[in-house]
This record gives C-alpha cells, sequence and structure tokens, in this order.
C-alpha cells in the first residue's frame, strides 16, 4: 500500500468528475490507472467497473482499500 501516493493522487485530482475521465485520452487514463496499481494504490480492475469510475472511486475514499493476499502474490 502506498498511502503517500493515494493521498496526493486525492488532493492532486480532488475536481475531477468522472466526465472529466471520460473526456481524457483513453490511453493516457488507462496508463494512469497502471501507475497507480504498480505503485501500491488498489484499484479495482473488472468489468463491471470503468477505469473512469475507479479512478473516480479512489478520489471519494475515506479510507485507502488494503490489498489482499492474492492481489500482493500478483
Amino acid at each position: 500500500m502506498n498511502v503517500d501516493l493515494w493521498e496526493q493522487y486525492q488532493e492532486d485530482f480532488a475536481d475531477f468528475t468522472e466526465a472529466i475521465f471520460k473526456a481524457c485520452n483513453p490511453t493516457t487514463i488507462c496508463n494512469l490507472r497502471t501507475l497507480l496499481y504498480n505503485q501500491g494504490v488498489w484499484v479495482k480492475r473488472n468489468k463491471q467497473v470503468t477505469v473512469t469510475q475507479s479512478l473516480y472511486n479512489i478520489i471519494h475514499e475515506k479510507d485507502q482499500t488494503e490489498w489482499t493476499k492474492e492481489e500482493i502474490l500478483d
């Protein structure tokens, strides 16, 4: 878990809406998700939640989501 990056992301993107994320370049958005994930910020990755929804949801988390043992091993 990378609490510092999670907090900095929340601060830097506090004014972003899901619509703003959707208006961004899709490759850039995917790269942002990958960067956050690879650096220890848990980002939901499944077919029911879009990349833009995942990035938006992180901004509004009150507590950082903890990684499961399986996710850490991956």
